[in-house]
């Protein structure tokens, strides 16, 4: 991912055909929870005058280009505050029951750390915004028809009002991309080695 210099967005590089054809579809949705992308683009390359094997050519067909909000991603700190009430959690269930298991889990975590009252209660209201944050793009992703399964501390991140954001969303069930691939927009490479 490269940050585009004077705007507050990352254009990203990927062979994940599966996150690109989500991104596509959820693009300018502008949902508060899930990254906003702006642009989505299939590279083509010349094949004529590309001077590669027919692996490397099968491998870099499927690259793509998007473009989206540059969000921050978490701290150490965050990182353990997060995994404290979302690790292990199965994401593939009901979102209430999600939620109850998150919820659960914070209560454990709690007991684990050998906090003071002003350390659990600042935990507390950290990792309920967490939790809150998780429920409201899981809510999100079902009006998209997405079903977001895989949610851990490196996907994703915090905008600039300190929401959670969810990026990398190429863990799906009910979205099938493949019956979405004629939507993408190309851009055709000309290589001169």
């Amino acid at each position: 991912a490269f940050e585009i210099l004077g705007e507050d967005k990352i254009l990203k590089l990927t062979f994940d055909q599966s996150e690109a054809y989500i991104a596509n579809s959820i693009r300018q949705k502008n949902t508060k929870h899930l990254i906003n992308y702006y642009d989505v683009r299939h590279v083509q390359f010349n094949k004529e005058i590309l001077d590669a094997s027919e692996e490397d050519i099968e491998n870099i067909e499927n690259l793509y280009v998007l473009v989206m909000d540059k969000v921050r991603t978490l701290s150490k700190s965050e990182k353990v505050l997060f995994d404290g009430v979302a690790d292990k959690i199965r994401f593939n269930k009901d979102v209430d029951v999600v939620e109850s298991n998150m919820k659960r889990r914070l209560s454990r975590s709690k007991k684990t750390y050998n906090f003071t009252q002003k350390q659990a209660d600042e935990f507390t209201k950290d990792a309920t915004k967490i939790i809150s944050d998780i429920v409201n793009a899981l809510h999100e992703c079902e009006k998209l028809g997405l079903k977001v399964t895989d949610i851990h501390h490196n996907n994703v991140g915090y905008d600039s009002n300190g929401d959670l954001i969810l990026f990398d969303l190429s863990t799906v069930g009910k979205y099938n991309y493949k019956d979405s691939k004629s939507k993408l927009k190309s851009i055709e490479i000309d290589y001169e080695g």
